[in-house]
């Protein structure tokens, strides 16, 4: 089920969002940027990291550690 998204300019008037059209289209970029995250979960079990996550920057490719939530070991997280 899908859930009811507020516009942006809604109890604006016309002359009002013209005037502050930059604003809005910030705003819209913003709301966009919050929608698109994506959720980081563990490589074992697939759950949420246990605290904050730290980068391993000796690897070629730059990997997130920390502690998943659920078996409380240290694990790699992906973003999906």
């Amino acid at each position: 089920m899908g859930y009811y998204k507020k516009q942006i300019t809604e109890g604006y008037t016309k002359d009002q969002i013209e005037e502050n059209i930059d604003f809005f289209i910030e705003q819209q970029i913003i709301a966009q940027n919050i929608e698109d995250e994506k959720e980081i979960l563990s490589s074992c079990c697939g759950y949420e990291p246990m605290g904050e996550l730290h980068y391993d920057n000796e690897s070629k490719e730059v990997e997130m550690v920390g502690l998943c939530s659920k078996c409380k070991d240290h694990a790699d997280f992906e973003e999906v």
